[in-house]
């Protein structure tokens, strides 16, 4: 929850108490382990996968320094070898520390997400908080839009909306968007829990969650924010009527699709009076006037689908020269433009140009095949659980809606970057290992 509120755990600043706060919870899970025994922690393959992972950032860390140098013979820039040749580095020791800052936290969480979580109705209670907190989290965010373009007071920054905690528009999309289906899957489930006899104190909540997420992702006045909300919301729809199973009865799918409607027209008047029109603004550029025509142009040469292709071209160049170890932390930042001729720097001085735009194809290209090794093996052990729970997710609304809400961060993940955000990459991870557990008992709520 902490990162949620600090700019998305971006901020150099706010990353300090990221390390202190995984050591907690480090030291609690050594407590339960010490009370419970150690075996479930030592015989799960993410305490060791993840060590492999943390000895790998700390090592680029350790042997950090690559002087940038200048090739008078062949007229280009290009950086030198780190102090110890043969083994992991990075450019510079403060970027590797960054990843240090990122991951550690990180894997304390999933250990004690998988170690000190044994019942369902804890693992519930934990997705819950993350729901309820984001949904705080988006309330204030719409607040602050209104604030800003409805009313005239305060000022958004001239290149992108800042939402609420999140300096990046897409970041905020993508953490709520997260949260909406996580959010959507619980009130479904709440709904149906009595056969929907009874609205009860947390289907209120619940309710409440979905409706602010849902203007949330609408204030990112992010194109794909707006296009996942839209998304979640036609999902919803079609499980509420057609979802659940011959079990569901009749007055529960009344309820369900009820709630369904209230979400579709939340977001349908969002999407049009929001914000003074803003959301039609942002989207305008699809029509097929002579202005939009225009504006398009313009954006498709300067920065639009066309500008993503260089960063991965000049990613998959870099990951052909630090094949098993990678660049180390932000490498791609540092050294990208040393493959490019000095002519065409300026490709690489836009907004975004630090990033890939696509996060697998960056962590490969920073901790080599080892490292993006060690992180797929990590993915493959969270994922396995969900897999064996496959069958019958139909009738299980809080694993089918977070299941999808992981994989539309996921598909998002790869045109744009919400994992490089700690707080969209720990609630993704935290999901992902809690989502299994939430189904154990899950008769008890």
């Amino acid at each position: 929850a902490y990162t949620v509120w600090v700019t998305g755990g971006t901020h150099l600043a706010w990353q300090g108490p990221m390390v202190l706060l995984g050591i907690l919870v480090l030291a609690a899970t050594a407590v339960f382990c010490q009370r419970h025994g150690w075996k479930r922690l030592l015989r799960d393959p993410i305490t060791w996968l993840g060590a492999l992972l943390l000895l790998l950032m700390l090592v680029q860390w350790l042997n950090a320094g690559r002087n940038l140098l200048y090739d008078f013979a062949e007229t280009r820039w290009y950086y030198g070898t780190p102090p110890i040749p043969w083994l992991p580095s990075a450019v510079n020791s403060s970027a590797a520390a960054e990843m240090l800052r990122w991951f550690f936290p990180a894997w304390c969480g999933l250990l004690a997400c998988r170690t000190c979580i044994c019942h369902g109705r804890d693992a519930r209670k934990l997705l819950r908080m993350l729901a309820i907190n984001a949904g705080v989290l988006a309330l204030l965010s719409a607040g602050q839009h209104v604030i800003a373009t409805l009313w005239g007071l305060g000022e958004l920054p001239r290149y992108s909306y800042f939402v609420t905690s999140f300096g990046y528009a897409n970041h905020a999309a993508a953490f709520f968007v997260l949260m909406l289906f996580l959010a959507v899957g619980f009130l479904f489930r709440e709904v149906g829990y009595s056969g929907g006899k009874h609205w009860t104190r947390r289907t209120t909540w619940l309710t409440a969650s979905v409706v602010t997420l849902v203007f949330g992702a609408l204030s990112a006045m992010s194109v794909t924010g707006i296009v996942m909300t839209g998304i979640a919301a036609l999902m919803a729809a079609v499980y509420a009527i057609f979802g659940g199973g011959a079990q569901v009865t009749s007055l529960e799918r009344l309820n369900r699709s009820v709630v369904a409607v209230a979400v579709i027209v939340v977001a349908v008047w969002g999407a049009s009076q929001f914000g003074s029109g803003a959301i039609q603004k942002e989207l305008e550029l699809g029509r097929p006037d002579a202005k939009g025509a225009a504006r398009a142009g313009r954006w498709i040469e300067h920065g639009g689908f066309s500008s993503r292709d260089l960063p991965r071209q000049l990613s998959a160049k870099l990951l052909s020269d630090h094949l098993w170890f990678g660049t180390g932390g932000w490498g791609f930042r540092h050294m990208a433009a040393t493959y490019l001729p000095e002519e065409r720097w300026p490709e690489m001085q836009g907004g975004g140009s630090a990033n890939v735009h696509n996060d697998g194809l960056q962590f490969l290209t920073e901790f080599g095949l080892i490292g993006g090794g060690l992180m797929t093996a990590i993915l493959v052990v969270l994922v396995m659980p969900l897999i064996r729970m496959a069958r019958g997710i139909h009738e299980r609304p809080l694993l089918l809606f977070g299941c999808l809400g992981l994989l539309t961060t996921v598909l998002h993940s790869w045109i744009d970057l919400p994992f490089r955000a700690p707080a969209i990459l720990y609630s993704w991870l935290f999901v992902l290992a809690l989502l299994p557990a939430a189904h154990r008992g899950s008769g008890d709520r």
